[in-house]
């Protein structure tokens, strides 16, 4: 599992194509970049930060009926 800054700078360099060693830039993808994306983006960006800080997978189905 990665650590949680290189995670949000990987996720910020795909979907911002940002400099992911740019702490400034990930951070600015994030507060103004990230909320004027479509959903369908903003799902697919806290699914990739779901799996790389837990290592689970984002489609994880409810065990319990």
């Amino acid at each position: 599992m990665s650590s949680l800054m290189t995670v949000y700078a990987r996720v910020a360099a795909t979907y911002g194509h940002v400099d992911p060693a740019d702490p400034g830039a990930v951070q600015r993808f994030f507060d103004t970049v990230l909320p004027t994306l479509s959903p369908e983006i903003q799902q697919a960006v806290i699914d990739e930060l779901f799996e790389g800080t837990t290592g689970l997978p984002a489609n994880l189905e409810s065990s319990q009926d």
